[in-house]
């Protein structure tokens, strides 16, 4: 039951801890002219993957920490259970992990665009927002544009939210690629912005 109440809150926190956490990537760099002292030793490719990388990195030793504190008041219950909550635990986190990996990548695009950590914040509400309602209407009106739903960094977690353990990871591939396609794009206005 502890992994079952830290699994539905985990589903909303994480992913808003995600937008706040990865809001400033590149931003505040390129405002104050350190990016371009940082690009004249390293690519721009390194700067905007290494800098996802180490928020991916921040957020996997956050998930972790939050999901053994649950195995310590698992523990605290019933110290039997251990070998039977351990690969709960570990799914938990990989679960969690693909979970925030679309948001991550979303907040690394716009961090490459944007001006500050509030404004990208914002726009990723905004964007969030405005896009998962234009295309639930579409796919409401026209159900043959249902497929367009992938586009929306976590649509998935009200399915996600009724599976638990190995099952949960039957929908990893739409997080998975919601970051490929958002690293992608993060990518490319990064090699497009002006330092």
């Amino acid at each position: 039951p502890e992994f079952d109440i830290f699994w539905q809150l985990a589903l909303i926190i994480f992913p808003v801890m995600s937008i706040t956490l990865a809001a400033d990537q590149t931003c505040s760099d390129r405002i104050r002219g350190t990016l371009r002292f940082i690009v004249l030793r390293s690519s721009r490719d390194r700067v905007f993957f290494g800098r996802f990388a180490g928020v991916m990195l921040i957020q996997v030793l956050l998930i972790s920490a939050a999901a053994l504190s649950t195995l310590a008041l698992v523990m605290n219950r019933d110290a039997s259970l251990f070998t039977v909550a351990l690969p709960d635990l570990v799914v938990l986190i990989v679960d969690l992990v693909l979970i925030v990996l679309p948001f991550t990548a979303m907040m690394a695009a716009l961090s490459a665009r944007v001006k500050s950590a509030r404004q990208a914040s914002l726009w990723a509400i905004l964007i969030w927002t405005f896009m998962a309602g234009i295309l639930n209407g579409l796919a409401y009106y026209l159900p043959g544009l249902d497929f367009l739903k992938l586009l929306i960094p976590g649509y998935q977690l009200s399915e996600v939210a009724q599976l638990s353990g190995w099952q949960a990871l039957q929908l990893a591939y739409v997080p998975f690629l919601q970051g490929l396609v958002l690293l992608g794009l993060g990518r490319w206005i990064m090699a497009r912005q002006a330092l």
